[in-house]
């Protein structure tokens, strides 16, 4: 099949029998073994670079522009029997599987393809006549060494040879095409070895020995206006450093990853971050389970704020942060008993109405509802030196609206109909009512 014949294929519509199969990554699993590792790595590069330009593709194939020293034409296709690959760059030329043919088919996956008929089929070269059907297949009958030649400044630190290599067999109708074969390459040198470390290190986060500057310290601060829009307790994580003088520089975000957890020099921080991160869920991809999670701010739902705001408490190192910047003290862990969120509905004689408000209860003790600085539907109340349990039985949502009301105002003449209605809220906390309202459980 000539060049030109095949890629004039690629844009004729597809007959109904290419309706594609969901097969998951299965153009790269179909593909991976006839590169060698070396290969895959430099284009698992290009691919995250983005210098990859998809031009078309559909069930049965993909057209992508991929720059290197050059642009080069990419195409793989398999709506017939093989698999049929072309670059046109100068080694796919020479030696077959390219980095820019890998780089296209994880372009082609992580687009969220999903391709059809690729079970049990070879891929084979396209876009030559050295062979009597006009397909030039892959040959290493020569010995040469099945690893990249360079065409990029970033891949001159790879050794070209690898552990993975190709072979040639014959298939009974005499066509040639890629096998694996055992690792023949020989042991790494000692500066592949070295080099390997500085790799870890770099993706590591490029910290080997310390997580914090010297003279440096950990802060938290709760923020208010993000935690009050309901979707978690807001922590933020700031790391100050001391002067030459002794007095500490401004606080700045600090983001941190799980690898420098065991690195914390305080085990309280350790154990902060530990929990924070692992708050955080892992993102699955092609490659495997990669961390994402490096970040400074995090939002805690209930169960994982239960377990980390004693902590912050107990660190010294944690304060509220109020939108108008206002430097509140570090925040102390109350350990007494949770406050309870309470409904007093009272008649107002002269105005002739019922009114509905709400307060808090502990050990005897009242609070009015609107002093405390913060509640949360996870359940903490906070003042501006201190953090207490809160148990508002469910019923969160009068909180908030009576925080935001301040009080609800019914007429007196309404009165048992107001009972009715509370007693239909799914979720009711205790009450206190005037006597003509009470009412007994049965």
């Amino acid at each position: 099949m000539q060049f030109s014949e095949w890629t004039a294929r690629l844009t004729r519509p597809k007959s109904a029998d290419t309706i594609p199969v969901n097969m998951g990554k299965q153009l790269t699993r179909a593909i991976r073994n006839y590169f060698p590792s070396a290969v895959r790595h430099r284009g698992d590069s290009y691919f995250s670079r983005g210098v990859v330009r998809v031009e078309h593709t559909d069930a049965t194939s993909i057209r992508a522009l991929v720059k290197g020293q050059e642009h080069y034409t990419v195409l793989l296709e398999w709506s017939g029997p093989e698999i049929l690959a072309f670059c046109e760059c100068p080694y796919f030329g020479q030696y077959g599987p390219c980095k820019h043919l890998w780089a296209v088919a994880l372009a082609y996956d992580a687009d969220g393809k999903m391709p059809a008929r690729l079970d049990g089929k070879d891929l084979v070269k396209a876009g030559s006549e050295a062979d009597d059907d006009g397909r030039d297949y892959f040959d290493d009958s020569d010995g040469r060494d099945y690893s990249e030649d360079d065409d990029d400044p970033a891949d001159e630190a790879h050794d070209d040879r690898d552990e993975d290599g190709v072979n040639v067999s014959r298939h009974a109708d005499t066509r040639r095409i890629l096998q694996f074969r055992p690792p023949q390459s020989p042991p790494p040198t000692w500066k592949q070895l070295l080099a390997s470390l500085n790799d870890s290190a770099h993706h590591n986060g490029g910290r080997s020995r310390d997580a914090l500057p010297a003279d440096s310290q950990l802060r938290y601060i709760v923020d208010v206006t993000a935690t009050m829009t309901g979707a978690g307790l807001a922590v933020q994580v700031l790391l100050r450093k001391r002067k030459k003088n002794g007095d500490w520089c401004i606080e700045k975000p600090y983001a941190f990853s799980r690898e420098q957890i065991g690195l914390l020099p305080d085990p309280t921080d350790r154990q902060i971050a530990a929990m924070l991160l692992g708050a955080n869920t892992q993102q699955y991809t092609y490659y495997g389970y990669n961390d994402y999670t490096r970040s400074s701010t995090f939002l805690l739902h209930e169960v994982i704020a239960e377990a980390v705001l004693p902590l912050l408490c107990a660190s010294g190192r944690c304060r509220l942060q109020l939108k108008s910047g206002q430097e509140l003290p570090p925040l102390q862990l109350d350990g007494g008993e949770a406050w309870e969120f309470r409904l007093d509905v009272r008649k107002d004689e002269t105005a002739k109405q019922c009114v509905i408000s709400g307060s808090l209860w502990r050990d005897g003790g009242r609070q009015d509802l609107d002093s405390p600085m913060m509640l949360t539907r996870s359940g903490w109340v906070f003042w501006p030196d201190r953090a207490a349990r809160l148990n508002h039985h469910g019923a969160f949502d009068w909180i908030f609206l009576l925080r935001q009301e301040k009080q609800v105002h019914v007429p007196v003449r309404q009165a048992e109909e107001l009972l009715e209605q509370l007693l239909q809220v799914p979720a009711i906390p205790p009450m206190d009512l005037p006597a003509e309202l009470s009412y007994q459980e049965v």
